[in-house]
């Protein structure tokens, strides 16, 4: 049977891991894209384009 948490459980939980990371004098890991990752999601973005068809509902393009 599954386990369902309650808000101050969850509340509760992130003060006693942040109070553990600062006892233990571990960094917080930040994770994030590479700047390529975003260029080429940039890029692409401005390559894609979806348009309503009359025939075939939508059209999508990715101009190179």
């Amino acid at each position: 049977m599954d386990a369902n948490s309650t808000l101050d459980e969850l509340s509760r939980f992130c003060r006693d891991e942040q109070k553990l990371i600062k006892e233990f004098g571990l960094k917080q890991e930040t994770v994030s894209p590479k700047k390529s990752t975003i260029e080429n999601i940039l890029n692409f973005s401005k390559a894609y384009s979806n348009r309503p068809s009359k025939y075939m509902g939508r059209l999508e393009l990715v101009i190179n």
